[in-house]
């Protein structure tokens, strides 16, 4: 069981050290930031289910959070609007990646910290996009709906993993 579990470990390692290189590539050969958000997607689908996926990025000129990549089987991408008190806007507050299961989710509206917006997801999955000098530029999330699809603390180490790439991608595409 432990050596299976080490070889699990590894692949998920490697798996997740090729997509970096893959986001890298795509950052470079994408004509659009659309086209880097749909890659983008694409790779992180292969280490986890991306069924839900969005990108939300900050406008510290605006103040305002827009979604430019917006995925979901039930809800329409919001329209930009100032941060409000989501899972997305505590994450782009904190700067710190975080797994919403029920549990958690729970705790965090009873402390008010975030309210329920949107569907209700059975897991909610969301990392900073944070620049190489330690900027949050935006928030990348994922999300299920079903008890049958679970996302866990190694989706949110690889997500977190990949993250800064993807930030410095949306960033050169922006730019």
């Amino acid at each position: 069981v432990e050596f299976c579990l080490d070889i699990t470990l590894r692949k998920r390692a490697e798996r997740a050290q090729a997509a970096l290189y893959r986001i890298s590539e795509a950052a470079q050969a994408a004509s659009s930031p659309h086209e880097l958000y749909r890659s983008i997607r694409a790779i992180v689908g292969e280490l986890m289910p991306t069924r839900n996926f969005y990108i939300a990025l900050f406008d510290p000129t605006t103040q305002t959070l827009r979604f430019p990549y917006y995925v979901d089987e039930f809800d329409a991408p919001p329209p930009p609007a100032k941060p409000g008190r989501g899972l997305t806007e505590f994450v782009l507050r904190t700067g710190k990646p975080l797994l919403a299961t029920p549990q958690v989710f729970q705790q965090l509206v009873q402390s008010g910290e975030v309210e329920s917006i949107g569907a209700p997801s059975v897991d909610w999955l969301g990392v900073p996009l944070q620049t190489p000098g330690g900027e949050t530029i935006g928030v990348m999330a994922v999300q299920t709906y079903t008890e049958d699809v679970r996302l866990n603390t190694s989706d949110q180490e690889i997500l977190g993993f990949v993250s800064a790439q993807i930030a410095m991608g949306v960033e050169r595409k922006q730019a």
